[in-house]
């Protein structure tokens, strides 16, 4: 009964966390289908819709982009908001990463390496101490 108990919890906590996790991955997905559309409607400088066709996509694009360079350069100017934020992201990411290192640093790892340090030293102490009194032994 105890164990058919925890299995069901656990189940419980699995389906919740994949309920979590499947509601992030979908704000990520539209999120990233924003972008790409707004992207692209500035590459096309008209209004991009989810019922555009491949063909009339690329039409767009070249009429717009007369050149390479530029399409490079509105390339550019479009991706440049996005890029700033996947930075600003990446950045805030790494620092919150280093934060909780340095928590786990002092919460777990420096206790147990102090606690270790001091039974190496009491140890050794006690060794020390072990050796002075069989100094004046060898010397009898």
């Amino acid at each position: 009964m105890m164990i058919q108990e925890t299995l069901k919890n656990q189940l419980n906590a699995l389906q919740e966390m994949g309920g979590k996790l499947q509601s992030e991955v979908a704000k990520g997905t539209e999120i990233f289908t924003e972008e790409g559309y707004r992207i692209l409607s500035e590459l096309t400088g008209t209004k991009i819709s989810a019922s555009e066709d491949l063909q009339g996509l690329y039409d767009k694009i070249k009429g717009n982009n007369p050149s390479l360079k530029r399409l490079l350069l509105n390339l550019d100017v479009a991706t440049y908001d996005t890029r700033k934020k996947l930075r600003w992201n990446a950045a805030m990411m790494a620092a919150y990463g280093k934060n909780q290192a340095e928590k786990a640093y002092e919460n777990d790892l420096k206790p147990k390496l102090n606690s270790y340090v001091d039974m190496a030293e009491t140890q050794f102490k006690a060794l020390a101490e072990k050796v002075e009194t069989l100094k004046p032994k060898a010397g009898q």
